[in-house]
């Protein structure tokens, strides 16, 4: 016995494929973010700031670190360059005792040639605030820059790691010879064309 077939049914269905239709036409040419797999994970829906990950993350270069203190875990890189390039000169620093000389020890594999200087990053601006630098009124954070004077548009981010075993006493100091970690550089999301054929 054979049943007739439902007017709804062949709506739904073309219906269906008129969906498809469109959602392809409407993807046709446009740009999407090609994202490098070694960014940290983050929701793209929302605010990401709301997961305690700056909305430049999305768009910028940036530096990531491991540190306690959550305003330093991510720094615009475009900051950090301003930073290192408005460090005083190492013999005329007037910002307290840095930039230092920084000995290298244990090994980190650097990108500057020696001599490299250690200066006090600080965390980048965000909601409107105004870009800063170290200053000898403040005690210095746990990241540092590490560059030659002679050419410092060659520099490593580094970071105090508590993970790290110390290499002598702390004497319940926040950060007394504790070793540096290097921190983690993520480029900034690029974008292409996609064509469908």
């Amino acid at each position: 016995m054979s049943y007739p077939s439902r007017p709804d049914t062949v709506t739904s269905q073309a219906y269906s494929n008129r969906t498809t239709t469109a959602a392809t036409t409407a993807t046709q040419g446009s740009r999407i973010p090609t994202v490098n797999i070694d960014r940290p994970r983050q929701p793209y829906a929302g605010n990401p700031e709301d997961g305690g990950i700056p909305a430049f993350t999305r768009r910028e270069s940036f530096y990531q670190t491991r540190t306690p203190q959550e305003e330093y875990r991510y720094l615009q890189a475009a900051d950090v360059r301003r930073q290192v390039q408005q460090a005083p000169p190492t013999l005329y620093s007037t910002r307290g005792r840095y930039p230092v000389e920084h000995y290298n020890e244990p090994p980190k594999p650097l990108s500057a040639q020696q001599p490299w200087w250690e200066y006090p990053i600080v965390p980048s601006p965000q909601n409107g605030s105004a870009p800063g630098n170290y200053g000898s009124s403040s005690r210095p954070g746990p990241v540092r820059a590490f560059y030659n004077n002679g050419d410092r548009s060659r520099f490593d981010v580094g970071y105090h790691d508590l993970n790290e075993a110390p290499l002598g006493p702390r004497r319940d100091k926040a950060f007394p010879n504790t070793p540096y970690t290097l921190g983690q550089y993520h480029p900034a999301p690029t974008y292409s064309q996609v064509r469908r054929s």
